[in-house]
């Protein structure tokens, strides 16, 4: 009876599964946790976001169909190798909703394309590409040069926000801009959005920017609007302290943290005339969106640098697909993805027989843009070496050069950082130092990359002899940097001479 009753229930079993769909051992793979790392998102047109499946296996990605469900003409999207990561590029202003399908399991993401305005990226990338042409102009052998416009000019904006006259009308001529409180909003809300990527806290990706104001407590009081002001745009932090040694170890503390430990120092000494530092640091890490594998990393690669000489490097082979292609005075570039695609790693190789900075001589911001916003839909094949190094440099004589003479003159009216109410016996300041340091490395993992800003203030009737920049140089010729995927704006530019 007993071995009778068994045989029933494996007959009553086997007509079960008999009754199920075709697909059913597919429907149940399909039916487990896996979900988009979106549910929406919101591009700017040309813009380019990623959309990725988490917690899938395998064999799931295998049978993933993606498609555009509405909005074919609003926006376009490529898929990686693995078919676990979408790139979307906003095509036009509009509302687009992308679809992954895997078995009967279908999940959505709802994409939104608003109109580009670039906001001041043009004005930024022209100033940037001057202070580089500027800068290896200025040696007799350039090379690997980095700065980074962010650091750069939120920090010297910081500074207009106490300018006035003349002072504050050759600032705004040399940044291209016209009315500096709006200069300050729009680098508010590109920090805003750069930095909102540390919410997702996965450490793939990460953007911090720092803001403070050092000032002399025995000599400077500071106008109640200029410290508005800039803990608003810049939300920077305000040190009165002594100016001594202490204090140069206190601005380099406070520079390594907010670097991530890249750049440890910023300030050497301080001299007695010196009255305020305007400090901006900036850090940055990202991972490659698609990852080197073992096969496309050669230990034994060659690169022939400026000088003809050959070198042993590592280089990183890889495929770029899906509007990474671009052209640039002559020039291919290519831009490779960080992951969740708000920044990427861009590069531009000069024709064949131009030098880095005869490319460069001809290149201006709003070509540098238009080159991101028009970039092409052509699978890129790559190389190029991993390389570490950093860059030291005064910006003074390069400020000066491009017209901003007054603010380090006896003249300079900073009269707008100064609280002369309460103290108007206090001395008047000029710029007497504009100090950059950056630091970048590039490897088969992604970047890490760091810039430091120091503009230094001195009382006017001082003197200070400029300082010799001091580099740690590693040549290879090409453009390269980092940019913001939104606008295209290079928030690091630089070139690179020669791999060691």
């Amino acid at each position: 009876m007993k071995l009778r009753k068994n045989l029933i229930f494996v007959i009553i079993a086997a007509m079960m599964v008999s009754l199920l769909p075709a697909g059913g051992v597919m429907n149940a793979e399909a039916k487990s946790t896996w979900t988009l790392s979106h549910t929406s998102r919101t591009i700017k047109t040309g813009g380019t976001k990623n959309i990725a499946i988490k917690n899938a296996t395998a064999s799931q990605l295998k049978k993933a169909k993606w498609k555009v469900i509405k909005g074919a003409d609003v926006v376009s999207f490529t898929v990686n190798k693995k078919n676990s990561r979408a790139a979307i590029t906003g095509k036009k202003a509009g509302t687009a909703k992308i679809s992954v399908r895997i078995g009967s399991t279908k999940k959505t993401c709802v994409i939104k394309v608003k109109k580009t305005s670039t906001g001041y990226s043009e004005e930024v990338a022209e100033t940037a590409l001057t202070m580089l042409k500027g800068l290896r102009a200025a040696e007799k052998d350039p090379s690997n040069t980095l700065i980074s416009p962010d650091s750069i000019l939120s920090c010297l904006s910081m500074t207009a926000n106490g300018a006035k006259g003349d002072t504050l009308a050759e600032m705004k001529k040399v940044f291209g801009v016209k009315d500096i409180a709006d200069y300050s909003a729009y680098w508010k809300e590109t920090h805003d959005r750069l930095t909102s990527v540390n919410e997702n806290k996965n450490g793939k990706v990460s953007y911090n920017v720092a803001n403070s104001i050092w000032t002399n407590s025995e000599k400077v009081t500071l106008s109640e609007d200029f410290v508005k002001e800039n803990k608003a745009a810049f939300d920077a932090e305000i040190q009165n302290v002594k100016f001594d040694d202490s204090a140069v170890s206190q601005m380099n503390s406070w520079v390594k943290k907010n670097t991530n430990g890249m750049i440890d120092k910023i300030i050497d000494k301080l001299e007695k005339d010196d009255r305020a530092v305007l400090i901006n640091a900036i850090g940055f890490e990202g991972q490659w969106g698609e990852q080197y594998e073992d096969r496309q990393i050669d230990e034994n690669g060659t690169f022939t640098t400026a000088a003809k000489k050959k070198q042993k490097v590592t280089m990183l082979s890889g495929t770029e697909e899906g509007r990474a292609y671009m052209t640039l005075n002559g020039g291919d570039g290519f831009i490779k993805y960080y992951t969740n695609g708000d920044f990427a790693f861009f590069a531009y190789l000069p024709p064949e027989g131009k030098s880095v900075d005869d490319y460069l001589s001809g290149i201006s911001g709003a070509e540098f843009i238009g080159a991101y916003n028009n970039r092409q839909d052509v699978k890129v094949i790559t190389k190029m070496p991993e390389f570490k190094y950093d860059y030291s440099t005064s910006l003074k004589k390069q400020l000066q050069d491009m017209g901003m003479t007054l603010s380090f003159s006896n003249d300079a009216d900073f009269t707008g950082m100064l609280d002369l109410k309460k103290a108007p016996d206090q001395d008047r300041l000029k710029i007497s130092d504009v100090i950059h340091k950056t630091h970048i490395e590039v490897d088969r993992n992604g970047t890490k990359a760091a810039a430091a800003t120091a503009v230094i203030m001195a009382k006017t009737t001082a003197f200070r002899e400029e300082k010799e920049p001091v580099y740690i140089t590693l040549d290879r010729p090409f453009v390269y940097g980092i940019l913001d995927t939104e606008t295209g704006m290079p928030l690091f530019i630089g070139t690179l001479d020669e791999v060691k």
